[in-house]
């Protein structure tokens, strides 16, 4: 009985992990050798108004910050003359839900959890990042994406900041890619 209560300790914990994680896709030239970039530089950010995301120029310093720091830590430094350009575009949507739903709950030495299905929907807003690398002619070479759900009513910089940093590190964690 003991094995079994730590295996479902370890699938729940498994799978609250997993949720918490940003969902990132990615898309690449698959022609393009990338092992031979070292410099970047950073072009102007798109920027969209949509949703309750921050924007302004704080904020667009501060990704700036993440991304040189996330780039340097995997090898590639900053250029006037570089062999890759960056652009990212931060956003926020509001979706809609109408899928199950998971809880989990603890009360007075018991644990329990239970899954549900809503008969009204739920809205929540994500945020989005989407990094697109490109060549000196303006050929898209590689562009990846993550979304994450986000707590709106949270207006702590902190939350924010870190928010941004999950997404950023996400989407770098597929760059370069891996070429089979």
């Amino acid at each position: 009985m003991r094995k079994l209560s730590t295996y479902i300790g370890i699938l729940m914990i498994m799978s609250l992990a997993s949720g918490c994680a940003p969902k990132v896709r990615s898309e690449f030239d698959k022609t393009f050798n990338f092992a031979g970039l070292k410099h970047y530089a950073l072009m102007p950010s798109v920027s969209s108004q949509t949703g309750k995301l921050p924007t302004g120029p704080k904020v667009d310093q501060r990704m700036q910050q993440i991304l040189h720091d996330t780039l340097a830590a995997k090898g590639y430094s900053r250029s006037d003359t570089p062999d890759f350009y960056l652009r990212y575009r931060l956003i926020s949507k509001l979706r809609i839900s109408r899928g199950p739903g998971f809880n989990l709950g603890y009360l007075g030495g018991n644990m329990g959890m239970g899954m549900y299905r809503s008969r009204f929907p739920e809205k929540y807003e994500t945020a989005g990042l989407t990094i697109s690398i490109y060549d000196d002619k303006d050929n898209l070479l590689w562009r990846g994406a993550a979304e994450k759900e986000w707590n709106t009513h949270n207006k702590d910089p902190l939350y924010t900041d870190g928010l941004m940093v999950k997404l950023v590190t996400a989407v770098l964690d597929k760059f370069p890619p891996k070429n089979k």
